[in-house]
């Protein structure tokens, strides 16, 4: 997997969506899907899969899925080795675990830990 290619992808887009791809599932609790159902919301792994190879039995499944992995490396073209793993799944922490207005300085953390170059240089921002 080309981690830069897919860190920007992914940074892009959580830039530019700035809202989680939540969905209420029961009682008031809230959980992450890959894409939401009714809004054109995806989450930081979501965004990676295509339409030809995501679906629905992908919700609910932890990036490190079979099923997951097979949707990935379908979409991306490319296969995804066990050090892809740490990148992707610090990707949808963010996502998931951290409150909209931190993702820009999260992702510029985690731009500067993987690539030595902070978001500007990596012109995502």
């Amino acid at each position: 997997m080309k981690k830069q290619k897919v860190f920007k992808q992914v940074a892009k887009h959580l830039l530019a969506q700035d809202e989680r791809c939540e969905i209420v599932i029961d009682k008031g609790v809230n959980g992450c899907f890959y894409r939401h159902p009714e809004a054109a919301l995806k989450c930081a792994i979501g965004c990676l899969i295509t339409d030809k190879f995501y679906h629905k039995d992908l919700e609910r499944k932890d990036v490190h899925d079979t099923s997951v992995i097979e949707a990935l490396k379908s979409s991306l073209n490319q296969p995804i080795t066990s050090s892809d793993f740490s990148l992707l799944y610090s990707l949808q922490y963010i996502h998931d675990y951290k409150e909209e207005g931190e993702w820009e300085k999260e992702l510029d953390k985690l731009s500067i830990l993987y690539f030595n170059k902070d978001l500007i240089s990596m012109e995502i921002i």
